[in-house]
């Protein structure tokens, strides 16, 4: 009789996550490795389902490759102003809907995590993004310590 390989490094589905994917649809996303200290994981094999909002903060635009030198043509990119999270919202609503503007602003600073990254492109242009992240597992493990959500 053969042996089937059991897959490794492929977690169950949490009912939580089975809900939220129910609500967002497609919009759930998976991060490995660059994850790892960012939310103190110990194996970098173990995929994070995450949402999460970016957006536009800065940067320069306006080189060209017909630029002699002579005039700098960069101009700074203007700010986006920062959006709603409204994956979150959606789920908070769906899961718990009683949840209180002071709960949510608790758990907003326990389970957002904020980040900025430079894109830079050629001939001196770049966008500077700023993005919000949550990671399923944390926001699972806060509304159930918390009581805000039973499975």
């Amino acid at each position: 009789m053969a042996k089937s390989k059991k897959v490794q490094n492929v977690p169950q589905k949490s009912p939580f996550h089975l809900k939220v994917e129910e609500i967002l649809g497609h919009e759930v996303q998976s991060k490995r490795v660059e994850l790892k200290s960012y939310y103190h994981s110990s194996d970098d094999n173990v995929e994070h389902p995450l949402i999460r909002v970016e957006w536009t903060i800065g940067g320069r635009t306006g080189g060209s490759c017909w630029d002699d030198g002579s005039v700098d043509n960069h101009r700074p990119v203007t700010a986006d102003p920062e959006p709603e999270f409204e994956k979150l919202d959606n789920i908070l609503e769906a899961i718990c809907p009683k949840i209180t503007f002071l709960q949510y602003k608790k758990l907003c600073n326990n389970v957002v995590k904020r980040s900025e990254y430079t894109d830079h492109e050629y001939y001196g242009n770049y966008y500077k993004r700023a993005v919000k992240t949550v990671v399923l597992s944390d926001l699972e493990k806060y509304l159930k310590e918390n009581n805000l959500w039973e499975e």
